[in-house]
């Protein structure tokens, strides 16, 4: 072998190291992981009466009716997205300084608007308004955290949080609670290779969080 053939060899040898090695920190730096779980609207009661809401069949998202309101609900992370229809002949508004959020840990605390103050919100007999609302215990640092920590999947599943919501229709007061409870939850590994894997992926495909509210 002549010393040309030796430097090639060296060479190509020393790449396929340096591509190992690059693989390797690769997959090390890039192993994620995320709590991932479900917490669906699953009652609505109001008051006076402690009245439960009629659960509406065939919807996309949770959705409960009575004679004054029609309510639909989901939780996204650390928020919850809530759409109203006043089905009554007068005017409805939500008192959101004099509502709650009861955490899993049962305590609780107000609420805030994302994006807006928290006046009163004006719901006109027939209407419909949409909103976004975020419990004060979840803005941490101006930023807003999810319900439960990274990596706490054990004993999630039952786990329920609350809203308490009360309204002005016309001059009567009522409240509205909304509970959502955590039917799956799971620990997901984000770009986890098996071993002696060669290649690995520059970006995953996320979930979509948006609002959705029709």
């Amino acid at each position: 072998m002549t010393p040309a053939d030796h430097t090639a060899t060296g060479t190509a040898r020393i790449a396929r190291l340096a591509l190992a090695a690059a693989v390797a920190v690769g997959m090390t730096a890039c192993t994620t992981t995320r709590l991932d779980y479900d917490m669906p609207l699953v009652k609505t009661t109001h008051q006076p009466g402690g009245d439960s809401l009629e659960r509406v069949a065939d919807t996309r998202l949770p959705t409960y009716i009575d004679e004054h309101m029609r309510i639909e609900a989901r939780a996204g992370s650390g928020r919850f997205h809530l759409a109203f229809v006043n089905r009554g002949d007068r005017t409805a508004r939500l008192q959101w300084t004099e509502a709650s959020y009861v955490g899993p840990d049962r305590r609780a605390g107000g609420v805030t608007r994302a994006g807006t103050d928290d006046g009163p919100t004006v719901i006109p007999a027939g209407s419909r308004v949409e909103t976004v609302v975020v419990p004060r215990a979840q803005v941490r640092g101006g930023e807003i955290v999810d319900f439960f920590g990274p990596g706490r999947a054990d004993g999630l599943e039952g786990t329920s949080v609350r809203l308490i919501l009360p309204l002005l229709i016309g001059e009567q007061r009522h409240e509205y609670t909304l509970e959502f409870t955590v039917r799956r939850a799971e620990v997901i590994t984000e770009r986890d290779y098996p071993s002696g894997h060669d290649t690995f992926l520059i970006s995953d495909p996320e979930k979509d969080d948006g609002a959705d509210a029709n």
